[in-house]
């Protein structure tokens, strides 16, 4: 699929055997609603050797800690992100991030404003169960749902892009190729190929 679509969904514990151990723990940990040190580890022994990550963090103050494991690990180019709350870039209000470029850790923040989007509330962008949410993906790769979930995935797909650039690309850059990648239609034919290759 990585060679036919150019992009791939890897279960974790069949790609990683440690991971394939630890998770009764970790779902145990789930279920009570805990966040824990697996939801850490898990962008950082990616089997896959990645040298470029977008991480989202459950904490502000875990950013650079994760920041600097990943250079640790030779990853190149990467951005770790929390947004009041979320481990995604958020429309809700500030975003921390610090970004690893070429063994250097800078540190920063983003609204929605500066990127062109407006501020929204929570409930704006929540989901719902699986069957609701891959309804809502297709809906917006679709052009059927706009607004604040759109541009919330829009917004991240932008970070996703800058960080796995061959070149240095401005954010606001980013923004509109994966504005355009869903208005023209590219991001669902993607979608097709990965359902059709499933």
């Amino acid at each position: 699929m990585i060679r036919e679509v150019g992009i791939a969904f890897m279960f974790a514990p069949l790609f990683h055997p440690a991971l394939a151990r630890v998770s009764a723990a970790r779902k145990a940990l789930s279920a009570r609603g805990e966040k824990s040190v697996f939801n850490i580890l898990g962008p950082l022994v990616n089997p896959a050797f990645v040298t470029r990550q977008a991480v989202g963090v459950f904490r502000e103050d875990l950013i650079v800690p994760v920041a600097e494991a990943l250079k640790l690990l030779s990853v190149q180019r990467a951005m770790v992100f929390h947004g009041q709350g979320l481990d995604e870039v958020t429309l809700t209000g500030e975003t921390q991030y610090g970004r690893l470029h070429d063994g250097r850790i800078s540190t920063g923040r983003l609204t929605p404003e500066e990127l062109g989007f407006r501020r929204c509330s929570l409930e704006e962008i929540s989901g719902g169960t699986s069957t609701e949410n891959a309804r809502l993906c297709r809906g917006i790769l679709e052009g059927r749902v706009k607004g604040a979930r759109r541009d919330m995935v829009v917004l991240n797909a932008a970070v996703a892009i800058s960080v796995g650039s061959m070149k240095q690309v401005e954010l606001q850059g980013c923004v509109d190729l994966a504005a355009e990648s869903i208005d023209s239609g590219r991001a669902l034919d993607t979608l097709e190929r990965v359902a059709g290759n499933s």
